[in-house]
């Protein structure tokens, strides 16, 4: 799935554009390192379900 991803090796942030993930980060080339970054409307999502205090 296209979206944004964070290496967690080397910290390199980029934008997958095609589908399906990407296996390895395109600077450091490490497998498995990659983590999906939250889109704005994920935090706002997270924001909104929150209970209130």
């Amino acid at each position: 799935m296209a979206g944004k991803f964070r290496c967690a090796n080397c910290n390199y942030r980029f934008e997958y554009k095609r589908e399906g993930d990407p296996r390895s980060c395109p600077y450091c080339s490490k497998v498995g390192s990659l983590r999906r970054e939250a889109s704005a409307s994920d935090v706002l999502r997270a924001v909104e379900n929150m209970p209130d205090r």
